[in-house]
C-alpha cells in the first residue's frame, strides 16, 4: 500500500494582552473624560468598570461600555476619585483586567459674580459701588477696567471710578475675573456695567 499523507493549518491566537493600560485623568466638573485601552489578541471584547470606593470593589459600568475607549460626556463632583479599570475577553482565555485602575480627578469650577449697585450714576458723582463675588474652584478674584478702583483691585466691594472718556461715552464696563484653581479649569468672568 501506499503512503498517505494529510495536511492541515493549525491556527494558534494569542491570548488577550494589555498593551497600555488606561491613564488617570484630570478635569473640570462638567467636562467630558476618555479613558482608552491598547489591547492585542483576537475576537476581543471589553467590559468597562467603575469602582466609588477606592478599589474595594468594581461594578460594570453599562452594557453600552464595551469599547476599548469609555467615555464620561459631563462628569460630577460625585465620579472624582472614581477609578476605572476594563477588562478584556478574546477568542482565547482568560481574560485580563487593566491594572493599576485609572484615577479620575474632578476640579469644581470657579464662579464670579459682578454687580453695580447703583448701575446708574450721574456724571457729577460717577464713584459706583462694586459688588463682587466668588465661589466654586477659586481663591481669589481681581477687578479690571479702564477707570480706578478703591481701595484696590481685589477688594471685592470697590468703589469704580470711571475715566473720563466713559463719562463722555456714558458707559463703563468693569468685569470680575475669579482665579484659575489648581488644575485644568479656566478662571470665570462676570461683567457689570
Amino acid at each position: 500500500c501506499p503512503a498517505v499523507t494529510n495536511c492541515m493549518v493549525l491556527t494558534i491566537y494569542a491570548l488577550p494582552a494589555i498593551t497600555s493600560q488606561p491613564a488617570n485623568a484630570t478635569v473640570c466638573v462638567g467636562s467630558p473624560v476618555v479613558f482608552s485601552v491598547g489591547v492585542t489578541g483576537q475576537g476581543l471584547t471589553y467590559q468597562w468598570q467603575v469602582s466609588t470606593n477606592n478599589g474595594v470593589s468594581f461594578a460594570n459600568i453599562s452594557t453600552t461600555a464595551t469599547n476599548a475607549s469609555y467615555t464620561n460626556l459631563a462628569t460630577t463632583l460625585a465620579n472624582a476619585s472614581s477609578l476605572y479599570q476594563v477588562i478584556v475577553s478574546g477568542t482565547c482565555s482568560p481574560s485580563v483586567t487593566s491594572t493599576p485602575a485609572a484615577r479620575l480627578t474632578i476640579f469644581n469650577a470657579p464662579t464670579a459674580v459682578a454687580i453695580a449697585n447703583p448701575s446708574v450714576v450721574c456724571a457729577t458723582s460717577p464713584a459706583t459701588p462694586l459688588i463682587g463675588s466668588f465661589g466654586g474652584g477659586a481663591t481669589t478674584a481681581a477687578w479690571s477696567g479702564a477707570g480706578t478702583f478703591a481701595p484696590n483691585t481685589t477688594t471685592l466691594n470697590a468703589t469704580y471710578t470711571p475715566t473720563a472718556a466713559e463719562i463722555a461715552a456714558h458707559t463703563a464696563t468693569v468685569t470680575l475675573t475669579s482665579s484659575n484653581p489648581s488644575g485644568p479649569c479656566p478662571p470665570a468672568t462676570a461683567t457689570a456695567t
